[in-house]
């Protein structure tokens, strides 16, 4: 039980639970996705009509055993516990059964499952608030599993270079995730461009063009956050089109026109139901 951990990421610091003298993870659900709407009814009318799903939030149950000396000992551990767990602000909950995803957690609840005498067995519920987890790395860093931010099961192409830093017009641009990154749905998407021109890009797959309309310098930077665009550093929404770029599941092929010396990084997550 050594080899198994669980981590809570806050804004102040890092939980290592396993350091916890006497307290073993033992396993990890993760609840099915639940719609959490239901259609619209109409008068008259046999059933719903369907709309696009959206989904609530996801229960994490982390279960855990606590080898107690006695009473007060059982108490102060609790208390430790409680104080990790329930802070002001959401944090990041990691676990060794799915090292290379990370849930992202709002608030928690803990429940006594079995007890004897100073042993028992307990389980932490985390609400998993954006409703899906998200990769442990980003695409910026090295896809390798010697970067331990990596795993099995995360639809990575097995023995295909992923290059997410591109110098030519044209290229194509992989998006591991389940669901599409969509900015507009708070999904993390960062694009950073240097370039001459005016320069327009267009993810073919998606149909989506993002345009900004004044001639830049190559040593001007273009900075996509979301759905937000600066220039060096100015917010310049005014400057496009107010497209947004969005990535489907799987390959993504971008063209670049009305710019030349390029070079475009993408920087995201991959995110996934379950």
């Amino acid at each position: 039980m050594t080899d198994k951990w669980v981590h809570i990421d806050r804004t102040d610091r890092t939980f290592y639970l396993e350091n916890i003298q006497g307290l073993y993870f033992l396993d990890q659900t993760l609840e099915d996705p639940t719609v959490s709407n239901a259609g619209i009814q109409l008068q008259g009318v046999d059933g719903l009509l369907p709309i696009k799903n959206t989904y609530a939030p996801l229960a994490l149950k982390l279960r855990f055993f606590y080898e107690g000396k006695d009473v007060a000992d059982n108490q102060l551990m609790m208390k430790d516990l409680r104080n990790i767990f329930h802070c002001e602000e959401p944090y990041i909950v990691r676990h060794s059964e799915m090292p290379g995803l990370r849930y992202l957690v709002s608030n928690c609840l803990i429940e006594q499952e079995a007890q004897s005498l100073y042993d028992y067995v307990f389980t932490i519920t985390c609400n998993v608030y954006k409703g899906y987890t998200e990769s442990f790395g980003t695409t910026l860093n090295p896809l390798t599993f010697e970067e331990e931010k990596w795993q099995v099961g995360l639809d990575l192409p097995v023995g295909e270079d992923l290059p997410y830093v591109f110098t030519s017009k044209s290229f194509k641009v992989y998006n591991a995730s389940s669901i599409k990154v969509n900015p507009v749905l708070r999904h993390q998407l960062e694009v950073a461009m240097t370039c001459e021109g005016t320069p327009r890009i267009t993810n073919r797959t998606t149909s989506d063009t993002f345009e900004y309309k004044k001639s830049l310098k190559k040593a001007d930077t273009l900075y996509i956050q979301g759905v937000y665009p600066f220039v060096n550093n100015q917010h310049a929404g005014v400057n496009t089109n107010h497209g947004v770029i969005t990535l489907a599941p799987g390959w993504n092929e971008f063209e670049i026109t009305g710019a030349d010396n390029i070079n475009i990084a993408f920087n995201f997550r991959f995110i996934y139901r379950g």
